[in-house]
């Protein structure tokens, strides 16, 4: 393809056309919005969506190529993604124009409002490349009656110097914008000037992230730094979520006989196959208990970015279980070894006879006792006269009458 600064939407369109046709339509998450519209929408593992993405993709990028980051993203962001195909772009869709796709991304929009019933302040409109165009034009165009909870742009190709009748490229437009936007770009693109005009025209500036050394697939070559920023904007824009990505929420959510032992319950599972290691990195995806385990999609495996042998014995475990429901919860043995201590009629553990040091001591139980009781105290130990006791309710002694208890012989 050629560099982002020549690839307009409606230049991209015309690419895809000589292409082969699209086979977004095998695709699980696959349906066609208003039916004509080629779209999926991803929810995340645990079925709790924190907030709702509408992807708007770049002009060299089509459904199907960006298929997998979006439900990475799904994963990551604990949210609904929703990507769209734009016209044009496919087979059996009407050719591009800027009204049409203006008018399919409104539906898009719609739809998620009014079939998914999603709240517009949980809705995060995303655009990457020339698909800040039409992100900025949803954001102008529902600013009154659905205001949205965010706008992120990705190294956005949106050219304000031009003078232009483009209702994607109107200055007017963008400075109506209300919603927050923050704006991620790579180090390397040849674009920043135009990046820093745009982000002086907005009125709610959220922030603007450079990624050192990034170009412009940030999210094949800097994934993590990539979704660090987002997470950090999507954060600002939904205050609440912060508890999401730090645990908190995620720990209340969890079925409640699960909520103190979730932890040693997945590392006792996976310490049927000695992977007790990756008990954290599980929990950190959103697996918070054995059970989702037995739900994860073929491609969750690859996202999790396991060691190979750890991949291939953790996957293996995953379908004995399946087969063998009693590995999900197994029972596991406290072991205790016992010894016998001289002089005493009981058995002590070995944690006991570590504490009491009967080895070095050798002295009757009832010593070893008492003796330890001492050890505990951060005081001298005080000995009081039954008689002083009763006249002296404050249990303060005369300094003579203070007996210093050391190796259980009494000095006065």
């Amino acid at each position: 393809m050629e560099q982002q600064t020549q690839v307009s939407l409606k230049k991209g369109a015309k690419h895809w056309k000589k292409r082969k046709s699209s086979h977004c339509e095998t695709f699980p998450h696959y349906l066609e919005i208003n039916g004509s519209i080629p779209s999926v929408i991803i929810s995340p593992s645990d079925q709790q969506p924190k907030c709702t993405i509408l992807y708007s993709h770049h002009s060299t990028e089509r459904l199907e190529t960006i298929y997998e980051w979006l439900r990475k993203m799904s994963l990551l962001l604990h949210s609904v993604v929703v990507g769209y195909e734009y016209p044009g772009y496919m087979n059996g869709t009407t050719e591009f124009s800027e009204d049409s796709l203006a008018k399919v991304i409104v539906q898009v929009f719609d739809y998620i409002v009014k079939t998914m019933n999603v709240d517009s302040n949980k809705i995060i409109l995303f655009g990457k490349g020339a698909g800040a165009a039409p992100t900025l034009f949803q954001a102008y165009k529902c600013r009154k009656e659905h205001s949205v909870g965010g706008v992120i742009l990705v190294n956005p190709l949106v050219n304000t110097s031009l003078v232009t009748l483009s209702k994607f490229q109107k200055v007017s437009h963008i400075k109506a914008v209300i919603a927050p936007v923050a704006v991620i770009f790579g180090q390397l693109i040849n674009e920043k000037k135009y990046i820093r005009k745009l982000y002086s025209l907005l009125q709610n500036k959220k922030g603007i992230a450079m990624i050192d050394n990034g170009s412009y697939d940030l999210e094949t070559h800097f994934c993590d730094e990539l979704t660090d920023e987002i997470i950090k904007f999507l954060v600002g824009f939904i205050p609440d979520l912060a508890g999401y990505f730090n645990g908190d929420e995620i720990e209340k959510e969890r079925p409640k006989e699960y909520q103190f032992n979730s932890f040693n319950e997945i590392s006792t599972f996976l310490s049927q196959r000695n992977l007790q290691h990756l008990t954290d990195l599980l929990i950190s995806f959103g697996y918070c208990t054995v059970d989702n385990f037995m739900t994860m999609f073929p491609d969750e495996y690859e996202f999790l970015g396991l060691e190979p042998n750890d991949l291939i014995a953790f996957k293996q475990l995953v379908e004995d279980a399946k087969k063998d429901p009693s590995l999900l919860h197994p029972k596991t043995k406290r072991k205790s070894h016992s010894v016998m201590i001289p002089n005493a009629k009981e058995m002590f553990s070995d944690e006991a006879l570590k504490d009491l040091n009967v080895f070095e001591k050798r002295n009757s139980v009832k010593d070893i006792l008492f003796q330890r009781k001492v050890k505990r105290t951060s005081v001298p130990y005080l000995l009081t006269t039954p008689t002083e006791t009763k006249h002296n309710e404050s249990h303060e002694l005369p300094h003579e009458q203070v007996i210093v208890v050391n190796n259980h012989k009494k000095k006065s």
